[in-house]
């Protein structure tokens, strides 16, 4: 018998699946966990797949720009680096918000390949 709710099989990360046990906390260097589970939030909002969470906030937004506050001026918009077009095509917003970061990231990865030219080439294939 289960007791509360339970989250569909689709929402539960693959540790906790596997092991019955919670999926360790996620880190990132330079990163603040209400940055992380911002992001993640917003990321699992908008329907980003759960297998490539960890690969993205140990791996590809380090490499991308980082966890620090993010600043204009380089020409791309947010921790991840988005080009001004792709920002608006995945839903545009605060670039310096990390729900709506996560959220368009999310959105972005359902409308192109991660690891192509249009995702993010050379960070998606960083594995530390």
């Amino acid at each position: 018998m289960v007791c509360g709710p339970v989250a569909p099989a689709a929402m539960v990360p693959d540790v906790q699946r596997a092991t019955g046990q919670a999926a360790p906390t996620l880190q990132a260097q330079g990163a603040t966990p209400w940055r992380i589970d911002a992001f993640l939030a917003g990321y699992r909002g908008a329907g980003g797949a759960a297998n490539y969470e960890a690969h993205i906030v140990e791996d590809v937004i380090p490499c991308e720009y980082g966890w620090e506050p993010w600043q204009p001026g380089n020409g791309y918009l947010s921790r991840a680096q988005f080009d001004p077009q792709s920002w608006e095509t995945a839903g545009g917003g605060d670039p310096a918000d990390d729900y709506t970061v996560g959220a368009n990231m999310a959105r972005w990865m359902a409308m192109v390949d991660p690891g192509s030219s249009a995702g993010w080439p050379v960070c998606w294939w960083i594995k530390k």
